[in-house]
């Protein structure tokens, strides 16, 4: 019997009286649900109350996780960026409960996709976009990739945005703030605040495809002398700011390359590369592509190419702040401690006033990210145990800095980073990386 396609999402909200009010309801809902929890803890011992309590967030977090689904656009996005910082915030089950947003997405069904096309280049398109395929080959939380064929042949790839998604970031974000403050107890903090006011600027770039078109030009400026990176070509005549059409690349996505049986010397060559962009971005030109989603990614393995995909999640940084940056890493790789406090107190990581144990902590996870380059020839990444050892100070930081944020700056710079860490262990990379900082480091 012939398998039917999966079913997608007819519809969802796009106005915003209509998403905030589904945000507001579930607000309501978690706002009842914790004072109903509250006041059923104090007729309980500690015990029981504690372990209540973690349940009652385990059940809060899952309410979030399904609304935040089916909504798809800026409230959708800041639940995987939140569960991604979440140890600053929240307890590790709530943590938990919100990384399965960085699972696939579900997709919009074709004519709502079909509106959006026809509204932004025409309801010709067609004659322009040839052999354009209803089903899309990927879903994320703000678009959905379709392919289709230009005129003179050409494969392309052509990210639709959902509809209304940029209209509503603000009041998406503002409404979703409240909502987790209320599921897990987050203080009404500057810190907290300044999350989403950072969230909020990237999002509104994400939203803007003439702008990530533009960009992704500027970045295969950038990688033009490093042939095994490949970045799609764009092409700005079919684009629009809610349509993204680029050169359609072929490749495995991470995951599935880092399970196969491709040979060591393939997976440290492209390893080699995936270092080599992020250490070009840092350290040569200030500006990142800080989403280190795997889906933004191709590996063409009997090439030895690394495909860049995406490029809406791209910030500059301010050549002061990345100075600081890149002395305290310098300081750190050095072994440099009194450099690497001084360091991390000018970019605001850490205060002049902290007590020793806090400064103790910064200079043992500035060491703790540099590891891979301290080893003494190849590190194995794979083998490595570095993210859980990571993953395992997260409540020695909850005792030393309490809910304290890092710096806005560094909100999306630690997501790239902890990322890079990912993809190298997820394609089973064993290189000896020390080098290839010396490199980049200022001499």
């Amino acid at each position: 019997m012939e398998q039917r396609p999966p079913r997608g999402l007819k519809k969802i909200p796009t106005s915003r009286f209509a998403r905030a009010r589904k945000l507001s309801g579930l607000t309501a809902r978690l706002g009842a649900a914790a004072l109903g929890e509250k006041f059923a803890s104090a007729f309980k011992n500690k015990v029981v109350a504690a372990a209540d309590k973690r349940l009652h967030h385990v059940n809060q977090a899952r309410k979030i996780v399904a609304e935040l689904s089916r909504m798809k656009g800026a409230a959708m996005k800041l639940g995987q960026m939140v569960s991604l910082h979440g140890e600053h915030f929240f307890p590790k089950e709530v943590v938990e409960i919100l990384s399965t947003l960085q699972g696939e997405s579900q997709f919009m069904e074709w004519p709502a996709m079909e509106r959006v096309i026809a509204s932004e280049l025409g309801a010709d398109f067609r004659k322009r976009l040839l052999d354009f395929s209803k089903q899309p080959i990927a879903a994320a939380s703000i678009g959905q990739v379709h392919r289709a064929c230009l005129e003179d042949g050409t494969q392309v790839a052509v990210k639709v945005q959902y509809p209304g998604v940029d209209l509503s970031i603000d009041s998406d974000v503002d409404a979703l703030g409240t909502i987790f403050k209320i599921a897990a107890q987050v203080p009404q903090s500057g810190d907290f605040q300044s999350v989403l006011d950072e969230v909020k600027e990237v999002l509104l770039q994400e939203t803007d495809y003439l702008r990530e078109g533009a960009a992704m030009d500027e970045f295969r400026g950038y990688f033009a002398d490093v042939p095994p990176v490949v970045i799609p070509r764009y092409f700005p005549e079919h684009s629009t700011k809610r349509i993204l059409t680029t050169e359609f690349m072929r490749g495995v996505h991470p995951r599935e390359f880092g399970e196969s049986s491709a040979a060591e010397g393939t997976r440290n060559s492209i390893g080699l590369s995936f270092l080599h962009v992020f250490y070009k971005e840092l350290f040569r030109f200030g500006v990142i592509q800080t989403d280190p989603n795997f889906a933004n990614y191709l590996i063409d393995a009997e090439a030895r190419r690394l495909v860049l995909l995406d490029f809406g999640a791209v910030k500059c940084f301010d050549d002061q702040w990345r100075r600081l940056y890149i002395e305290m890493i310098g300081a750190s790789f050095q072994r440099n401690r009194k450099r690497c406090i001084e360091a991390g107190i000018e970019l605001g990581l850490i205060r002049g006033d902290d007590p020793p144990s806090v400064k103790d902590l910064h200079v043992e996870l500035c060491d703790m990210f540099l590891e891979p380059f301290h080893a003494s020839g190849a590190y194995d990444f794979r083998a490595s145990d570095l993210p859980l050892r990571m993953k395992a100070m997260v409540p020695r930081i909850f005792k030393e800095l309490g809910l304290r944020a890092p710096p806005r700056q560094l909100i999306f710079l630690n997501r790239k980073m902890v990322g890079v860490y990912y993809f190298m262990s997820t394609i089973r990379a064993r290189i000896d990386v020390r080098p290839l900082l010396e490199q980049y480091l200022p001499r």
